[in-house]
């Protein structure tokens, strides 16, 4: 069903935000994101990125950093994350770029190596991992930010008292230390500070930047 992203809703207040993971196969010889970038540029097309499938995160953030480092890879799109994550750790494909949360378990249990987060700069759920630095770092100049987030939003003309009201729950419940400490090994941030008004400027710049992703990456609708 067709939905205007603005117009369509009231927003309310991101809840959390989650960054990106540039992982490789744990056997792959790059040990650093520089040695990944200097192999992909002698041999351009000939290593293999997995993604879930056309138009999700992980297409689009791989294209955006071939675009960004100057690199081609050759794009391997699976039907969802968990066959080509399948796939990543057999060795059959070389790197996927996609949400950190579901990244984060097998680098901690040796299956994948990460070698950068896909967020400007490095990220509390990396530490110990002093190879693993953020875009700002890797690539200077860049803006390359790719974080994703989960919000509460109402339907359009919700009652400002309901609004407020919400408002108010959703920054009580994320400033609560028990919340944010909980989210950190997910791979995920609380965000305690958002207004409606500056959250709804957010969903309309992010919405620029997705746009811009989605030509990029060629990615069109059946």
């Amino acid at each position: 069903m067709p939905f205007d992203g603005i117009r369509d809703f009231t927003h309310i207040s991101r809840v959390s935000v989650g960054s990106t993971l540039f992982v490789v196969n744990a056997n792959r010889p790059w040990k650093t994101f520089e040695e990944f970038v200097a192999d992909a540029k002698r041999r351009p097309g000939q290593i293999s990125a997995a993604s879930s499938g056309i138009g999700t995160i992980s297409h689009l953030t791989i294209s955006k950093l071939m675009k960004t480092a100057g690199i081609e890879v050759s794009h391997v799109p699976y039907r969802g994350l968990a066959p080509g994550l399948n796939d990543l750790i057999a060795g059959n494909v070389d790197m996927i770029f996609d949400g950190m949360p579901a990244l984060m378990p097998h680098v901690r249990e040796g299956r994948l190596r990460a070698l950068a987060v896909g967020s400007q700069k490095r990220q509390p759920q990396v530490a110990g991992l002093e190879n693993v630095r953020g875009m700002a770092e890797l690539i200077p100049g860049s803006d390359m930010d790719m974080e994703f987030w989960y919000c509460i939003s109402a339907a359009a003309g919700t009652p400002a008292p309901i609004a407020q009201a919400l408002h108010r729950a959703t920054i009580s419940a994320a400033r609560d230390r028990e919340y944010g400490e909980k989210l950190i090994p997910l791979g995920f941030t609380a965000i305690s500070d958002d207004t409606p008004e500056g959250f709804t400027d957010y969903v309309r710049s992010q919405d620029r930047v997705w746009r811009e992703l989605v030509e990029i990456s060629g990615a069109k609708l059946d």
